[in-house]
């Protein structure tokens, strides 16, 4: 178990007791490291791990998903926070928390079915919602026909389904950037929480989500 600022993380356990454990694939020098200051704790990511599971966590294939997201991110390259994706291919994949390509600062979102259709090809969720080196909450609500983000409480435009949802092969989840046969586009900055529930929150909960996500930073 990590007990020191600055630990390597092999493993993060799942807080709610389900037993959704994430366990890092590559050597303990580029691993996440546990950082604690001023009594607040989170996961440090410098672009050179993942911390996976070879189970999807059903954010996608549950038809509903609330990703609440407390972070901290340093825009210098182009990465992912969480994901779903496939371990035999690069294809199908489900990436909420995504930077633009153009702008690393901007949330947008990418999802890919077993035949390559795009779904929600490179939609943009929330501008400027990865501001750099600051600590900011995002929550992603994603209704099977929508998805919205909403940036330290502040809510971003709807943005509807490009493709019908088809079938999509999902079997691996991934924190800290893009997991799949090959995983990439590694996240480099702070997690402080992430939280996923199997619905989408009302107005009211996203508040007190907000709050409770920004507590977490010392907010």
């Amino acid at each position: 178990a990590v007990t020191t600022d600055g630990d390597p993380v092999g493993t993060a356990n799942d807080n709610n007791g389900n037993g959704f454990n994430l366990s890092a694939l590559a050597d303990t020098g580029v691993r996440p490291t546990y950082e604690t200051a001023t009594g607040l704790h989170w996961l440090e990511f410098t672009g050179d791990d993942i911390l996976r599971r070879t189970a999807q966590l059903t954010m996608f294939s549950g038809g509903q998903a609330t990703i609440a997201l407390s972070i901290r991110h340093a825009a210098s390259a182009q990465g992912v926070v969480i994901s779903e994706g496939n371990s035999s291919t690069t294809l199908q994949r489900y990436t909420p928390g995504r930077q633009n390509a153009a702008d690393l600062n901007d949330v947008e979102i990418v999802a890919v079915r077993d035949d390559g259709v795009s779904m929600l090809n490179n939609k943009a969720l929330y501008d400027e919602g990865f501001p750099t080196d600051t600590d900011v909450t995002l929550i992603i609500t994603d209704s099977g026909t929508a998805v919205r983000a909403w940036s330290d409480g502040v809510a971003g435009t709807s943005q509807a389904y490009d493709n019908a949802r088809g079938t999509t092969t999902l079997n691996l989840f991934g924190l800290g950037g893009r997991v799949r046969s090959v995983p990439d586009n590694y996240y480099i900055g702070r997690i402080y929480r992430a939280v996923v529930y199997n619905y989408v929150m009302d107005a009211t909960e996203i508040a007190n989500m907000d709050t409770c996500l920004k507590a977490t930073q010392g907010r």
